[in-house]
């Protein structure tokens, strides 16, 4: 039973092992099929690898928008896809903005400087009871004009800097919160929401040797479309009408669709070579 025991952990460590790493690798759309309903979305990376196999994940993709069977990787020769699939993760972290956490420091910073402020307010005021409080000079036997009159100038002028000093720290205090009140407002603005989930497409490939391999994938996105418009215009009467077939295309896939080289297509994707389209124009957007 001991000896079971151990080739089961050996062959578990054995699998483990034998599991090559997952990958994220960055992916950039080149190519874009837009039919009546549906849109094909070419995306094409290169990335180097080792010999053996390798398993490559493509991330950042709209799970609800993707469908999943349409999938499709192409490598150049000496690599050899192994498996294609898609999967949603669910646990993609929360990431704040650098000017956010600027921000949220310089906030602390302020909030710092406001209880210094408030300290010494506290003392001003303390100090400005105390000197209310005492003002019986001299005892039984009072005081000569000279001594008395120093004294109250004393008090006068002491009194006087307090409420300079309580005046200043007051100002600050205000510039202190409004400044914290400007943050929180830029903070609200950039606040980083609950991450909607993300689709992920896993490549496993196996490669002969070192390579820089070029990747393709091809995969369809449902919330896309385009519509036919016609432009119709002639000089005169006289003359010939000239026309004008354009199309109207609008998605919202999730994905950002420039510099990529667009196709419009009246295929049917879902059909069989539905690829290939009876009928395209071609364009850079």
């Amino acid at each position: 039973m001991k000896n079971l025991l151990t080739i089961i952990l050996s062959v578990l460590v054995i699998v483990g092992f034998s599991q090559p790493a997952e990958r994220k690798i960055n992916s950039t759309v080149k190519e874009v099929t837009v039919f009546l309903q549906g849109a094909q979305v070419t995306r094409t990376t290169a990335v180097e690898v080792k010999p053996g196999a390798s398993t490559l994940v493509l991330s950042e993709l709209h799970p609800p928008h993707v469908l999943e069977n349409s999938i499709q990787a192409e490598a150049n020769m000496g690599v050899k896809i192994l498996g294609v699939s898609f999967r949603v993760n669910y646990l993609k972290d929360l990431k704040t903005p650098e000017t956010t956490k600027e921000l949220i420091k310089e906030k602390e910073r302020l909030s710092d400087l406001i209880q210094v402020e408030k300290a010494s307010l506290a003392i001003f005021n303390e100090e400005e009871i105390m000197l209310k409080s005492n003002k019986i000079i001299g005892g039984q036997n009072g005081l000569n004009v000279n001594d008395l009159k120093t004294a109250v100038d004393y008090y006068r002028q002491r009194l006087i800097d307090i409420q300079e000093h309580k005046q200043l720290i007051n100002t600050k205090l205000a510039e202190y919160q409004e400044n914290i009140g400007k943050i929180d407002s830029q903070v609200e603005k950039t606040k980083v929401t609950k991450p909607k989930p993300e689709g992920e497409i896993v490549i496993k490939i196996e490669s002969k040797s070192d390579a820089r391999i070029q990747l393709k994938v091809d995969y369809l996105v449902s919330e896309a479309s385009w519509f036919p418009t016609y432009d119709i215009r002639a000089k005169d009467i006289q003359s010939p009408i000239a026309i004008t077939y354009k199309a109207s295309i609008g998605q919202q896939s999730g994905e950002d669709w420039e510099n990529v080289k667009l196709t419009v297509s009246s295929a049917n994707p879902s059909s069989s070579g539905g690829q290939a389209s009876d009928r395209a124009m071609d364009s850079w957007i």
